[in-house]
C-alpha cells in the first residue's frame, strides 16, 4: 500500500471516529407552528444557546413529506398539519434555550433542560410563534389570537383571547374557556376535578381558592394551564412517585409581577340595596399577599356557578353578608415556606312568608293548610391556619400545620300551621287569629300547632399536623401524626302549643330547654414505607406496607329541662329524665395495608398502570348511654376489608402520563360502620314531632363498585371527548326508616339495615372548535343515574311496610360560544335539560324535568362603554303539587363606562329585571308528599357602582 493510500484511509477513518464522538450528545427534537392556524412553519431558525450564551447549534425547520411516484416522476406530498420538525444535537446535560425566529413572526425563546443520565433524546415539544403585528395607516391589524393549546402534557389556555373587562375577575374568565366547568364551586377541565389552584407555578393559593376567584382580577392573568403536578413524595425524591394532583395554574402577567394592585367598589340602589368590595395584592417570587373584604345585601353570598345552575344563584334567602379574607404566604427559598390565613365572616339572614295551600295528593284526602313562619338567624364565623414546611436538605421533606374554626349561630323564629280536611272560606284575617289561638275554631280543623324557638349555639374545631418524608436510598419513609378536636355546645328554647282534634279535643302545651355540649378528639397516627423495587425507562414498581392507628373519644351531654304551663299561669319546671343524657363514645381503629404501583411500556402500544390496595381495619367500638336512673352500654367488633384496584393504559407511546388518551378501569369494595351512636338502644322524644330510637342490632355496610373512565384529545382537529361509567352495589345499607302518624303528623325515626340498594351513573362530552382561529366552540356534555333503594318512609296508619323505589336522573346539556376580540363581543348560548324521578310500587309515580335556555351576550362598545345581558328561561313541570309547576325568566342587564386612563369604572346594573327570584321552602311528610310550600320573593333591584381600579409596580418591567 502506498503512502497516498495510507494517508487517504487514516483520514476516512478519522473522520468516522469524529463523526461518531459527535453524536455522543443528545438529539434534542421539536415542532414549530403558527399559533393563528397551527400549520408548520417551514424554514423556520432554530437556535440552540448554552447556559454562556454560546450558539451550540442551529438548524432549520422541515415539514415531512411521502414520496409519490407519478407517470415517471417523483413528486413530495407535504402536510403542513404535521408541523414542521427540527433536530439538533447538543454535548452535553445541562439548561439551554432555544431561539426560534421567522420572518413575519415574533421571536420566541423555549427554556429547556437536560438532566442527568436523561438518555439519548430529548422532545421539547410543540412550540407557537405568533405573528408580528403591522401597522398600516395608523391602524393596528393583529392576528386572532390562538384560545386554546397542547404544550406537552399540559392544556393551555391564551386569557388575551377572550373578552374581558376590568371589572372581570378570574370566575368570569374560567366560565369562558372551552370545556372547563363549574360546578358546586368546584372547576372541571374536559370532565376532569381540578384538585387545586396555584399561581405563576408557585403552589401559594389559600385555604378557600375559591374566594380568591371572585376578587382576583381577570386582567393580570396571561394564561391558565392545566396539568398534572408533582406531589410531595415526587419532589423529595426527585423522581415520579406516582402523587400527581391535577392542577390550574393561573399566570400572571409579567407586569404585574411584584406590583402591589387592587381594586375598590362601592354602590348602592333600590330597595335598599347596597354591596362594597375591596381587594389588594402583590406576588413576586419569594411572597403571595391578599387582603379581601367584602360586604353586601344583595340577596345572596356571592357564589361560583355555572350559567344554567340557576338554584345556587336565585333560590336563596334574602341576607346581609359581611367578609374578610387574609392570605401571606413567604418562600424565600426551597428550603422554607411559610403560611397563614385567615376568614372573618357575619351573614344575617330574615325569612318571613305565610301561603295557604291545598295539597293534591293522588289516593288520598285532600288537605288544606295553611303555614306561617318568620325567622331571623345570624351567623358569625372566623377560620384561620398557620403552615411551615421545611426542605433542609435533599432527601427531607417536613411540614407542620395548625387551623382553627369558630362559628356561632343566633336564631330566632315563629310560625303556626294549621290543617283541614276541607276548604274553609274565611279571611286571612281570621286564619291568622286561629293560628294565634285568639278564635274559635271552624269545624273541619284537624290540627293547630304554634311555636317559638331561640336557640345559640357555639361550634369550634381545632387541628394539628406534622408530616415528614425521608428518602432512604432509593425508598421513602414517611411519618405523620394529626390531632383533631372539636366541640359544639347549644341551648335551644322552645315554647309550642299542640291542639289536635279528634273525637275529644286535645292540647298539650310545653316550654323546654335544651343545654348541649359535644366535644370529639382525634388522634391518629400514619407510617409507611415506600419501596421502588424495580425502576428503568420503561418500567416503574412501587410497593408501600403502612400501618394507620386512630383514636378517637367523644362526649355527648344533653339536659332537657320542662316548663309545664299551670292554670294559674304559672310554670313548673322539672327535668326530663328520659331525654337528658349523657352519651360517652371510645374507638380505635388499627389498619395493616399495602398499596401496590406497576408501570411498563407495551411494546408500540404506550404505557399501562396498576395500582392496588389492600387495607384490612381492625375496629373496637364502645358506647355508653348513662340516664338519671339507668344505663346502656354496647360493644362492638368489627373487622373491615376495602380493596381496590385499578388500571391506567395510556395507547399513545409518547404520552406517559395520558394527556392526550387515556383508559382507567377501577374496582373497589369500601366497609363502613354504624354511627356510634346508632346503636344504643334508646328513646328520643324531645321533638314533639320526630320520635328517635336506636338500633343496636345494626350490621356494617358494604359497598362494591366499578368504574370505567375513557378520555381522549385530537391533536390535529382540536376535538376532545371524555365517557365516565360507575356502579355501585349495597350490600346492608344504613338508612333512616320514617313512620309517618297521620292522625297526629308525628314520624318516628330508626336507623335500620336494608338490601337491595344500586346505583349506576354515566357521563360524556365532547368539545370542538367551528372555525379554524378557535372564535367559536361547541361543548356538549350529558349525563344520567339509576338508583334502587327502599322507600324508608310509609304511613302506619294501615301497617304497610316500605316499599322498594327506583330513582332516575339525567341532564344533557350543550354550550355554544362565541368570542370575536376584534369585535369585541362574546356570545354564550346553553341549553340544558335535567330530569328527576321516581318509580314506587305503593305509590304514584312523579316526573321532575327542568328545561334550560342562557344567553349571555358581552360587548365592548366605543367610547369604553362595556355592556352585558344574561337571560335565563327556565320551565319546571311533573310536580306533584300542580303550582310548583312554572315558567320563569331570570334576566340581568349591565352596562359599564371606564374613564380616567382606565382606572375608574361607573357601572349600572338591573338585577332580575322581570321579578322572578324567589326562596321556596319544602316539608315533605312520612309518605314523601309535599305537606307545606313556602315562598318568599326577593326584590328586584337597580345597583349604581363605582369601581377603583389601581396598580403601583416596584421596578420597571421590560
Amino acid at each position: 500500500m502506498t503512502f497516498f493510500k495510507k494517508i487517504v484511509i487514516f483520514v476516512i477513518f478519522s473522520q468516522l471516529f469524529s463523526l461518531k464522538g459527535v453524536t455522543q450528545g443528545i438529539i434534542v427534537q421539536g415542532i414549530v407552528r403558527d399559533a393563528f392556524d397551527n400549520r408548520g412553519l417551514e424554514n423556520a431558525h432554530v437556535k440552540i444557546l448554552n447556559s454562556d450564551s454560546n450558539v451550540v447549534a442551529l438548524v432549520t425547520t422541515e415539514i415531512p413529506y411521502t414520496v409519490i411516484h407519478s407517470e415517471g416522476a417523483v413528486k413530495k406530498n407535504k402536510n403542513p398539519n404535521s408541523g414542521a420538525f427540527f433536530e439538533c444535537i447538543v454535548p452535553k446535560n445541562g439548561s439551554y434555550t432555544a431561539v426560534v425566529s421567522m420572518m413575519g413572526y415574533k421571536t420566541k425563546r423555549v427554556l429547556f433542560h437536560v438532566p442527568q443520565d436523561y438518555g439519548k433524546k430529548l422532545e421539547i415539544g410543540d412550540i407557537y410563534l405568533f405573528q408580528e403585528q403591522k401597522a398600516l395607516e395608523e391602524v393596528t391589524v393583529a392576528a386572532t389570537k390562538l384560545k386554546i393549546y397542547h404544550s406537552g402534557d399540559t392544556l393551555v389556555y391564551n386569557a388575551d383571547a377572550f373578552v374581558l373587562d376590568k371589572q372581570n375577575v378570574l370566575e368570569d374568565l374560567v366560565k369562558m374557556l372551552p370545556g372547563v366547568e363549574l360546578r358546586d364551586g368546584r372547576v372541571f377541565a374536559n370532565g376532569r376535578f381540578v384538585e387545586s389552584i396555584i399561581i405563576s407555578g408557585k403552589d401559594v393559593m389559600p385555604s378557600d381558592p375559591m374566594q380568591l376567584m371572585k376578587m382576583l382580577p381577570a386582567y393580570i392573568v396571561d394564561k391558565l394551564k392545566f396539568y398534572d403536578q408533582q406531589g410531595e413524595k415526587s419532589k423529595t425524591m426527585g423522581k415520579d412517585m406516582h402523587d400527581a394532583s391535577y392542577v390550574m395554574d393561573v399566570y400572571l402577567k409579567r407586569d404585574y409581577h411584584a406590583a402591589w394592585l387592587g381594586n375598590a367598589q362601592a354602590g348602592g340602589g333600590t330597595q335598599k340595596r347596597w354591596e362594597g368590595l375591596g381587594f389588594i395584592m402583590r406576588f413576586d417570587d419569594r411572597q403571595f399577599f391578599t387582603i379581601s373584604a367584602d360586604a353586601n345585601n344583595i340577596g345572596r353570598e356571592r357564589e361560583n356557578t355555572d350559567i344554567c345552575t340557576i338554584e345556587s344563584a336565585y333560590d336563596d334567602r334574602d341576607l346581609t353578608n359581611h367578609q374578610l379574607n387574609l392570605n401571606y404566604s413567604y418562600h424565600p427559598t426551597d428550603k422554607l415556606r411559610f403560611d397563614v390565613n385567615g376568614v372573618a365572616r357575619r351573614q344575617d339572614t330574615e325569612f318571613g312568608v305565610k301561603e295557604k295551600q291545598k295539597l293534591d295528593l293522588s289516593n288520598s284526602t285532600d288537605i288544606y293548610k295553611l303555614y306561617s313562619k318568620t325567622s331571623n338567624k345570624i351567623n358569625d364565623y372566623y377560620r384561620g391556619g398557620m403552615s411551615m414546611t421545611l426542605r433542609p436538605r435533599k432527601g427531607l421533606y417536613g411540614k407542620l400545620m395548625y387551623s382553627f374554626k369558630y362559628g356561632k349561630d343566633t336564631e330566632e323564629s315563629k310560625g303556626y300551621s294549621i290543617t283541614s280536611l276541607r276548604d274553609i272560606n274565611i279571611s286571612d284575617s281570621v286564619w291568622l287569629q286561629i293560628g294565634q289561638m285568639q278564635a274559635t275554631v271552624p269545624t273541619g280543623i284537624t290540627n293547630i300547632y304554634k311555636d317559638s324557638v331561640l336557640s345559640l349555639r357555639h361550634a369550634y374545631e381545632h387541628k394539628a399536623e406534622t408530616e415528614w418524608h425521608l428518602a432512604l436510598g432509593g425508598n421513602l419513609l414517611k411519618f405523620k401524626i394529626d390531632y383533631d378536636m372539636h366541640g359544639d355546645n347549644g341551648n335551644i328554647n322552645q315554647r309550642y302549643i299542640n291542639r289536635v282534634f279528634e273525637d275529644e279535643e286535645t292540647e298539650a302545651k310545653r316550654k323546654s330547654l335544651h343545654d348541649t355540649q359535644i366535644k370529639d378528639v382525634a388522634t391518629t397516627m400514619q407510617l409507611e414505607y415506600n419501596i421502588n423495587y424495580i425502576e428503568d425507562s420503561s418500567k416503574r414498581g412501587i410497593l408501600t406496607p403502612y400501618y394507620t392507628f386512630i383514636h378517637k373519644k367523644a362526649h355527648d351531654y344533653r339536659e332537657l329541662v320542662l316548663f309545664e304551663p299551670q292554670n294559674d299561669g304559672s310554670e313548673v319546671s322539672h327535668i326530663d329524665v328520659d331525654n337528658s343524657r349523657r352519651i360517652k363514645e371510645k374507638s380505635e381503629t388499627h389498619t395493616l395495608g399495602l398499596y401496590w404501583i406497576h408501570e411498563m411500556q407495551l411494546h408500540r402500544k404506550g404505557w399501562v398502570c396498576f395500582n392496588g390496595q389492600m387495607p384490612i381495619h381492625i375496629k373496637d367500638v364502645s358506647v355508653q348511654l348513662i340516664h338519671e336512673t339507668a344505663s346502656n352500654r354496647q360493644h362492638k367488633q368489627y373487622i373491615l376489608l376495602s380493596p381496590t384496584l385499578e388500571m391506567k393504559w395510556y395507547p399513545k407511546a409518547d404520552d406517559r402520563k395520558g394527556s392526550i388518551t387515556s383508559l382507567n378501569l377501577k374496582g373497589w369494595c369500601n366497609q363502613t360502620t354504624p354511627k356510634e351512636i346508632y346503636l344504643l338502644n334508646q328513646t328520643d322524644t324531645s321533638d314533639p314531632l320526630n320520635t328517635y330510637m336506636g338500633n343496636p342490632e345494626l350490621r356494617k355496610q358494604t359497598d362494591l363498585g366499578l368504574s370505567l373512565g375513557f378520555r381522549h384529545y385530537f391533536e390535529r382537529n382540536k376535538h376532545n371527548t371524555y365517557a365516565t361509567f360507575g356502579s355501585t352495589n349495597t350490600w346492608n345499607a344504613i338508612a333512616i326508616q320514617s313512620i309517618y302518624d297521620k292522625q297526629n303528623g308525628t314520624r318516628t325515626l330508626m336507623p335500620v339495615n336494608v338490601d337491595g340498594k344500586y346505583n349506576i351513573s354515566l357521563e360524556c362530552g365532547y368539545g370542538m372548535p367551528l372555525a379554524s382561529n378557535q372564535t367559536c366552540w361547541l361543548n356538549l356534555s350529558a349525563g344520567a343515574n339509576y338508583t334502587r333503594c327502599a322507600n324508608m318512609m310509609f304511613d302506619n296508619s294501615n301497617n304497610q311496610g316500605f316499599d322498594y323505589m327506583k330513582l332516575y336522573g339525567y341532564r344533557v346539556k350543550a354550550n355554544l360560544r362565541w368570542n370575536n376580540t376584534s369585535r369585541n363581543v362574546e356570545v354564550a348560548y346553553t341549553v340544558a335539560s335535567n330530569g328527576n324521578g321516581i318509580i314506587s310500587n305503593a305509590d304514584s309515580n312523579e316526573k321532575l324535568q327542568e328545561l334550560t335556555n342562557s344567553l349571555s351576550i358581552t360587548s365592548h362598545l366605543p367610547a369604553g362603554i362595556n355592556a352585558s345581558v344574561n337571560c335565563n328561561f327556565i320551565s319546571r313541570f311533573g310536580f306533584e303539587m300542580k303550582t310548583l309547576n312554572r315558567t320563569f325568566i331570570f334576566t340581568d342587564a349591565h352596562i359599564s363606562k371606564s374613564i380616567y386612563k382606565e382606572k375608574v369604572e361607573l357601572s349600572l346594573s338591573a338585577i332580575d329585571i322581570f321579578h322572578q327570584r324567589k326562596h321556596v321552602q319544602f316539608v315533605m311528610n312520612g309518605e314523601g308528599h309535599i305537606e307545606t310550600m313556602a315562598t318568599q320573593y326577593i326584590p328586584a333591584y337597580v345597583l349604581a357602582s363605582i369601581r377603583f381600579n389601581w396598580s403601583l409596580s416596584s421596578k420597571k418591567k421590560r
